[in-house]
């Protein structure tokens, strides 16, 4: 059977535990306590001529609400009894003490020795009667006071206090309606209490006659009691009569929907429509079992909420529906414990509180079942009067199925596995073939014809992300369309063009072609500007093939193609590269190398060192910048150059610069210590941090972790942080230099060069890059870095000089006034306690000394540059 998931709405009272209808109980109970040990219990009986004993008004409350006619108002049903007769009697004939606990005892008595009521709403019931008695009680003794009960002003109060006192209680109940059904709606809740009221002035005119009967002519109520009695019957009779000319007319529109409509689907629809408002029921299912003839799938159809569902279902629900079919040859109704097992169970799985079920049978046997299930309201479940008009709506379905009726909708199944077929093998934006059909049509190619030639070509877009990003998903989603497009237009009508997923796409040439010519004309092709609404973008490929060979399958083509697409794009945008084993190689020792990085991280193998930072004006040691080596498991101590670009490639780069990060902060205190100038450290950091939204954050947290002074701390980025988002490493970078760390530009010059990131960044440092150092010593011109120099300084920059390796360099930075150098001539890269010691030994200067000469531990002179 098809599984509902457990609804998010305020159920019936009588499916889910019921803490908001109890909170409102006791409220309403402890609100009539208070009136009736604060007020009822001081005040005494009425000066009526006679009087009545207590146990006399709690029997005619037991009569009264035993014996209901049921009225439903849309979701709910309500009952109409005499209450105000015995509520008049009482407040006429008794003291208001007794008239509050007669309607008690009264009112158990009737509701649960009679009409059994749960617990819940027996609680409520007469929590809310005797509130409305107990109202009634104090507004008929305040009005009337010491006057004749039987008199004009009696009469009045009975009227007042009877009308308000039931709009108190129809209030409660309306209220007890909005918390089940999860809204009130205050339309409808207003014409029930109109409605209820009127009820209760009617009653009280015929209650009031009564007790005027009973003062005159005590024998003469039998009268009046007779014509009461008729009236209630005849009543009964009339909502009787009506109930069956609305049963009468839903079984007309049911069978008249099956038979007539020429869309069954709707027919269905309208039937499960009419069965759950004549039921007043949440909910209803058809399940028509696969035809022997046939080999359709078997169909469900529901209505759950006022909402239409219809799909197939497999094996494993059609056989749980046969058993329920089983179980329900005859009709069958759920409404407590006493159902049968297999029908509690689907109960409980559904989350329904009751249910009806029924087998559509045919002269061949069964045919599906029906269920209406979950009454609405939380007066009445279903009963034996229902499962019996139930009985004839499943013969009428059951006679529809045999004539055919529902051919049509299974029709209409198989229009529909048809589509979900071409969903599971096609694109769904660009209406290329997808993975899976690729992978089906490259095996087919391969096993038809073990000699023909098969080139595949692995397609990746460059720069895609930006579009996404930039221009939103809707944007990214038509440059894809487009995309495959040009793609289409490239090749010829016998390959095949696939979406794989993503931005990456896979093309199948057959027969004897040149695969590096397409893939070339495909980076052309996409290369080319893009117009999507106002925005003109460009986007590039990056092409990887691999070549049928004897041994070749479907996924190691695949596989080799996407190796090569990767050499392709770490080549640079635009570029082609076919397979080779060298490339497997390169992957394993890749695969090898991350594997490696991955346990030197876990296992913290990652050391720093440091390259002091000298102020070349006094040759003051002012700095150091951190420089991260990994001592090898084998103890070797290894350079950057033998991991960082798989560590950047990878990801790994972050734990890495968060190690390292860590180690810094921790050392910085011990640094600054040493010396008396302003010491700082600079670290590098990966353009991939500043992707990540939460880095400032944890960096924050960092600093304030190792109570160090913003200012001791140096980030250094290269110009590559910039090249994907200009503006979001920008606006990173800016709330980093807002906790107070410096920002400084490495390697500058030898990237994009951009002079605008001089004035757009928020930098403090420049680092000039190795190569114009030595270009300069080279070609003995300082003029390119003297400009550099003093545009630095134009814009407030601190200028940095890397690659300091000899007194010639020293002396013509010092001519044109660079403010900062660090290199060989100075001191290698050392571990921290070096450091310290070199600082202790020099003093904190390199003034006096031989520069790189000056002798430290041998550690020091180890782990390159």
């Amino acid at each position: 059977m098809e599984q509902r998931s457990a609804p998010a709405r305020i159920a019936a009272l009588a499916r889910h535990p019921h803490t908001p209808v109890w909170m409102l109980t006791a409220c309403i109970a402890f609100s009539s306590a208070v009136l009736w040990n604060s007020v009822l219990r001081l005040l005494d009986a009425p000066a009526s001529p006679i009087s009545l004993p207590w146990w006399l008004i709690a029997i005619g409350f037991a009569v009264v609400e035993s014996f209901v006619v049921s009225l439903h108002f849309r979701s709910e049903s309500g009952s109409v009894s005499l209450l105000e007769v015995p509520l008049i009697f009482g407040l006429l004939f008794t003291s208001p003490s007794m008239l509050w606990w007669a309607m008690i005892l009264g009112a158990v008595g009737g509701l649960y020795g009679v009409r059994r009521q749960t617990p819940v709403k027996l609680a409520f019931n007469v929590a809310n009667l005797s509130l409305h008695v107990g109202i009634a009680a104090w507004l008929f003794s305040t009005i009337v006071g010491g006057a004749d009960p039987m008199g004009l002003r009696g009469w009045l109060a009975i009227f007042v206090a009877t009308s308000l006192s039931a709009i108190v209680e129809i209030s409660m109940i309306n209220v007890v309606i909005g918390v089940t059904e999860g809204r009130l709606l205050v339309r409808k809740a207003l014409d029930v209490t109109v409605f209820g009221w009127m009820i209760a002035a009617v009653n009280s005119v015929q209650a009031l006659i009564a007790a005027i009967v009973i003062v005159a002519e005590p024998w003469g109520v039998l009268l009046l009691l007779c014509s009461l009695a008729m009236l209630f019957i005849a009543y009964r009779a009339y909502v009787a009569e009506r109930d069956h000319r609305e049963q009468v007319e839903f079984l007309h529109n049911s069978t008249r929907a099956l038979r007539d409509s020429n869309e069954t689907t709707a027919a269905v629809s309208a039937l499960l429509d009419e069965a759950t408002s004549m039921f007043r029921a949440t909910m209803a299912e058809m399940v028509l079992f696969t035809r022997p003839e046939s080999d359709e799938p078997a169909a469900w159809f529901g209505r759950n909420d006022g909402v239409h569902d219809q799909r197939s279902i497999d094996a494993d629900a059609e056989a749980q529906a046969y058993e329920i079919a089983e179980l329900a040859r005859e009709p069958v109704l759920a409404v407590d414990e006493t159902a049968p097992q297999l029908l509690r169970a689907y109960l409980d799985a559904n989350d329904l509180k009751d249910a009806m079920f029924g087998t559509l049978r045919s002269e061949q046997g069964a045919v599906g079942i029906f269920v209406v299930a979950d009454r609405l309201g939380t007066v009445t479940s279903f009963t034996q009067h229902d499962l019996r008009l139930f009985e004839n709506l499943v013969d009428q379905a059951a006679l529809a199925l045999e004539n055919d009726q529902l051919e049509q909708t299974l029709a209409q199944l198989r229009d529909l596995e048809t589509e979900l077929a071409h969903q599971a093998r096609y694109d769904a934006l660009t209406g290329l073939a997808n993975r899976s059909l690729f992978h089906t049509r490259l095996n087919e190619q391969l096993q038809d014809d073990p000699y023909a030639d098969a080139h595949v070509l692995y397609v990746d877009l460059d720069d895609f992300k930006l579009v996404n990003d930039r221009l939103g998903h809707a944007a990214g989603d038509a440059l894809l369309k487009e995309v495959a497009e040009r793609i289409e237009e490239v090749i010829r009508p016998i390959d095949l063009a696939a979406r794989l997923g993503g931005d990456e796409f896979a093309v199948m040439l057959l027969s004897t072609i040149e695969s590096e010519a397409v893939a070339t004309r495909i980076i052309q092709t996409l290369s080319a500007p893009f117009l999507l609404g106002p925005d003109e973008v460009r986007i590039g490929a990056s092409v990887g093939i691999s070549i049928r060979t004897a041994e070749s399958k479907a996924d190691s083509l695949l596989h080799e193609a996407d190796l090569a697409m990767y050499a392709a794009k770490d080549r640079g945008k635009g570029s082609v590269v076919t397979y080779s084993a060298s490339l497997q190689q390169n992957l394993t020792r890749k695969q090898a190398l991350q594997t490696s990085l991955r346990r030197a991280i876990s296992e913290e193998r990652f050391e720093v060192h440091y390259q002091p930072v000298v102020r070349l004006a006094d040759l003051a040691i002012v700095g150091a910048e951190a420089l991260v080596r990994w001592r090898h498991r084998s103890g070797r101590l290894l350079s950057p150059a033998d991991f960082i670009n798989e560590a950047e490639r990878s990801g790994l780069i972050l734990a890495i610069d968060n190690q390292v990060r860590q180690a810094v902060v921790e050392a910085i205190p011990t640094f600054d210590a040493a010396t008396e100038n302003d010491f700082f450290v600079s670290v590098n950091l990966s353009a991939r941090h500043l992707q990540q939204p939460e880095f400032v954050n944890r960096f924050a947290s960092d600093i304030m972790a190792g109570r160090i002074n913003p200012r001791n701390l140096v980030l250094e980025v290269t110009e590559t942080a910039f090249v994907r988002d200009l503006q979001a490493a920008s606006e990173q970078l800016q709330q980093i230099r807002t906790l107070g760390v410096r920002i400084a530009l490495d390697d500058f010059g030898t990237g994009y060069s951009s002079l605008s990131y001089l004035r757009d960044l928020p930098l403090d440092l420049l680092k000039i890059a190795q190569p114009f150092i030595a270009d300069m010593i080279l070609k003995g011109d300082p003029t390119f870095v003297q400009a550099i120099t003093t545009l630095s300084k134009t814009l407030s920059l601190t200028v940095v000089a890397e690659g300091v390796e000899d007194e010639a360099t020293l002396s013509t930075l010092q001519d044109i006034e660079c403010d900062l150098g660090q290199g060989f001539h100075f001191a290698r890269p050392m571990s921290g306690e070096d450091l310290l010691d070199l600082m202790h030994g020099s003093n904190g200067s390199f003034a006096g000394s031989q520069h790189g000469n000056l002798q430290v531990s041998p550690s020091a002179r180890r782990g390159g540059t």
